[in-house]
């Protein structure tokens, strides 16, 4: 299914997509022709991403809007690229047997 396609996933395993086939985006939603793909917390935006796909913009606002989805995050730490070093360093540090597993298992 990923084979030749642009993708993206949460960080952690972003690098086990090319496993997969796919060509890893760091990206928060991920178009690529019949596939869309989206990190751990991009559901929102993914799923108002495909609403204005099939409704149009307008749509897809009027659901944002009846939802209040008006993200503003309490801390500025939601990407390895914004994250305290340390921050990050310990979060590999806690997935580093799931990465391992989940590697291996490919």
């Amino acid at each position: 299914m990923l084979q030749g396609k642009k993708a993206t996933s949460h960080w952690i395993a972003l690098d086990l997509l090319p496993r997969f086939g796919a060509i890893p985006m760091k990206e928060w939603v991920v178009w690529d022709k019949n596939l869309i793909t989206g990190g751990v917390t991009a559901g929102i935006d993914f799923a108002l991403q495909v609403i204005a796909a099939l409704r149009g913009k307008t749509h897809a606002e009027m659901v944002q809007l009846q939802a209040e989805y008006d993200p503003a995050p309490p801390y500025n730490s939601g990407s390895p690229d914004k994250a305290d070093a340390n921050i990050t360093h310990m979060l590999k540090g806690m997935f580093e047997v799931l990465h391992t597993n989940l590697a291996m298992a490919i």
